[in-house]
Parts: structure tokens; sequence; C-alpha cells
């Protein structure tokens, strides 16, 4: 499946105040919609809209287009390993990554500070941005109690 998702959406979710049975109760989405997401099927884009008004974000926040490999072509360009442009990551780590997803990374990241930026309500965009970064983390292995932030 070419589309997946970036993060876990229930757990996201949940931690807006959305929990599975309330999503039910108040027919916000369907039970096979809630199995779809369970499973990482994708989902309708009128669902789609709906779980991004929730979590107050933009759908490339939550899914991507992944190219599935069927195709048996070459990678072009874009996906090779290239040189690391993004400073914060380690240099093993930098040098796995292709120049598009170094540069999703950094679209990402730009759109979070935009978002912070232009915000009417700077601290609960903040508080936004933590919530889904430390569910990207968590689902990535990553416990965010442990990470300090130096000046």
């Amino acid at each position: 499946m070419p589309i997946k998702y970036k993060v876990p959406i229930l757990p996201l979710l949940k931690n807006a105040g959305y929990n599975t049975s309330r999503l039910r109760k108040e027919k916000i989405l369907a039970e096979s919609t809630l199995q779809a997401l369970r499973e990482g099927k994708a989902v309708s884009a009128d669902n789609l809209s709906r779980i991004c008004a929730m979590l107050n974000c933009q759908p490339g926040d939550i899914i991507e287009y992944v190219a599935d490999g069927t195709t048996g072509n070459t990678p072009s360009p874009a996906e090779q390993p290239c040189p690391p442009i993004i400073k914060e990551l380690s240099a093993e780590g930098a040098a796995e990554l292709t120049e598009k997803q170094q540069a999703t990374i950094l679209m990402d990241k730009f759109i979070d500070l935009q978002r912070i930026k232009t915000a009417a309500d700077r601290e609960r965009e903040i508080e936004y941005q933590l919530r889904t970064t430390k569910a990207k983390l968590k689902a990535l292995g990553i416990v965010t109690e442990a990470l300090t932030i130096e000046a």
C-alpha cells in the first residue's frame, strides 16, 4: 500500500480527547474506519478530513506516499542515499536517508514552525506539536522523557 501513516492515529486521537468509545458513540468514525486505522489501512478522504479536523493538522502531517517497490524500476536520484543536509542527525543516520527523505523531514519541520508562528493560540499549537512529535518518537521506540533540551 503506497499510502502509509506517519504516526499511530488512534493514540493521537485519544490524546486529543477522542477515544474509540467516543468516536463510535458520537458517530464521528465508523467501526470499520477504526478497524482500518488499527490495521494501518487507508481510509476515505472524508474520514481523513475528519481526523485532520480533530487533530488540527494537515493530511501530510499524518500520512505519506511510499513507493511500493513493485515496479522494478531503478530508484530515481532523489531516492538514492546522499550526503546529509540535516546537521542534527548523526553522520551514520543521515547517510541512510535519501535526499527526498531529508527534504521531507525539513519540509515537515518548516510547516510545524509556520503553524506555531501563525497560530492564534501559540501555547495550544506548541502543545499539539509536542504531542504529535512524542507520538512519532514513541512509534519508533524512543522514550521522550529521557530527552532534554540544552540551551
